[in-house]
């Protein structure tokens, strides 16, 4: 009779380790995301070396989760015509420039790493949350500053007066006077008293916010919502 017992123990032991293991795995396929509707994606470039290193970069058309980026990591491998030590890839979504920042990257030695170099698709969506408490009136744009400080900033415009806007959730935000310039024949946007490092903003045809310094583009930053 005892030793049925303690079988009987042993087994519902057993079921609970396995139920809880069950419960982790759920919840970070949660946290990761599924798989449903997959992003479209190009690659742009892809050069290699030899059988050791392969990098590509991708435009992606959106902002995806981890499992999502994972498949389409794992699909464009497949797609390669040879195999190779590493792969590297770099992910841009539309509107970002090469050279000046991917949104993120999967690299590939063993296993497929990820890794997102700007704001996550639940990030992006907690800050378009924010976007609508910010003020509107005098706006010419926000946009998502996604690579020194994670926030939003905000150009606006009353009278003569450009003001230079950077908000953070939860945070109190910080402003500082610009003005509008013309650089041949283009608008610019540059601090009051110029920047130390010759620093200007350009709001491009897709309404992106382009970032220049005086080597040249530094950053894009991508347009936020700007309706309440």
């Amino acid at each position: 009779m005892k030793k049925k017992a303690l079988i009987g123990i042993g087994g519902l032991v057993l079921i609970l380790l396995i139920v809880q293991l069950y419960r982790v795995e759920s919840d970070r396929q949660d946290e990761m995301g599924g798989l449903e509707d997959v992003p479209s994606y190009r690659i742009i470039t892809q050069s290699e070396v030899h059988d050791l290193k392969c990098t590509l970069d991708i435009e992606i058309s959106e902002r995806t989760n981890y499992a999502q980026l994972k498949s389409i990591a794992e699909e464009i491998i497949d797609d390669l015509p040879k195999d190779y030590e590493r792969i590297f890839m770099l992910y841009y979504l539309p509107g970002m420039k090469l050279g000046t920042g991917a949104w993120a990257t999967t690299h590939t030695q063993k296993h497929i790493q990820v890794e997102f170099l700007g704001l996550t698709l639940d990030e992006q969506l907690e800050f378009d949350q924010y976007c609508e408490s910010i003020p509107k009136k005098g706006t010419l744009g926000l946009w998502y500053d996604e690579w020194i400080y994670p926030s939003i900033i905000r150009l606006s415009e009353e009278g003569d007066d450009v003001t230079f806007h950077r908000f953070v959730p939860n945070e109190p935000s910080s402003s500082k006077p610009f003005v509008r310039k013309n650089l041949n024949g283009k608008t610019i946007f540059t601090e009051k008293g110029d920047s130390d490092f010759g620093e200007y903003y350009e709001i491009n045809g897709r309404g992106n916010l382009n970032v220049y310094d005086d080597q040249g583009l530094i950053a894009t930053y991508l347009a936020a919502p700007t309706e309440n």
